[in-house]
């Protein structure tokens, strides 16, 4: 992703990627989430379809790219009780540390960066399936 800064003045900005899963095709998941990337699995113990195992998938962000900019932060993955985006002017407010029951969340990953006047700033996730 990568974002501009269009205007003539410096900008301190969260940078957020947000997915509401529903793996397997089930609402209800187990979620969870490291320092740099949140996942969802279906769990179940009997798999839906044949023989197969469950599924899931995980948004796993890379490392700020360098330079750094003194005010940058991130990435930081985590886990939301709900389906809906994070707000925007608070990102956490929805934030819980693990969702190891079942349950219909989403997974979230954000950046806090400084976007200098007139220039862009880029960041790398991954979906990646589990």
């Amino acid at each position: 992703m990568s974002l501009k800064n269009n205007t003539v003045i410096d900008r301190h900005v969260f940078l957020i990627r947000y997915a509401d899963v529903d793996a397997d095709g089930i609402f209800v998941n187990s979620l969870g989430a490291t320092a740099n990337s949140a996942f969802a699995w279906d769990p179940t113990t009997i798999p839906n379809i044949g023989l197969r195992g469950n599924f899931g998938v995980s948004l796993q962000a890379d490392a700020i790219p360098q330079p750094q900019a003194a005010g940058d932060r991130g990435p930081e993955g985590f886990t939301q009780n709900t389906f809906s985006g994070p707000p925007p002017c608070s990102v956490l407010f929805n934030f819980v540390p693990n969702l190891d029951s079942a349950d219909d969340g989403s997974v979230v990953t954000f950046y806090e960066l400084d976007v200098p006047k007139e220039a862009a700033r880029a960041v790398t996730l991954h979906y990646k399936g589990m």
